[in-house]
């Protein structure tokens, strides 16, 4: 069930992104509310699509040893640019590690493991 709704989510997200690509909002840079997957406030910021917060959860908790593009290959991390997992292998390889990687289903929340799966897809060449 839970594979289900991570599938769910990660399309619904991808299905934003474009949307939001397509199109211009016509309500300027007002402030919004974040909440994690327990509905808990978060930090108050400018509105951001999909990527913009995959950008985020990777700079704060991959890029130490993915690198800033994915290929740094530190500690014996993937070359995320030439993976061929699927979403849901990357979503799961997040939650529960993998070889030297740790697992992260209880340090980020089921919506922004959505929102770095979606970024790490972004990072194949």
């Amino acid at each position: 069930m839970k594979n289900t709704l991570a599938i769910i989510a990660i399309v619904c997200i991808a299905l934003f992104t474009a949307c939001n690509d397509n199109s211009s909002s016509a309500s300027g840079s007002a402030a919004t509310t974040n909440a994690d997957a327990n509905g808990n406030a978060g930090n108050t910021q400018a509105p951001t699509d999909a990527t913009d917060r995959g950008r985020v959860l990777y700079q704060e908790k991959c890029m130490a040893c993915h690198g800033m593009t994915g290929d740094a290959q530190s500690n014996n991390a993937a070359n995320l640019p030439h993976s061929i997992l699927d979403s849901l292998s990357i979503t799961e390889t997040i939650k529960n590690g993998r070889g030297t990687m740790p697992m992260f289903k209880d340090a980020i929340a089921d919506s922004d493991i959505a929102h770095l799966t979606v970024y790490v897809k972004g990072l194949r060449k």
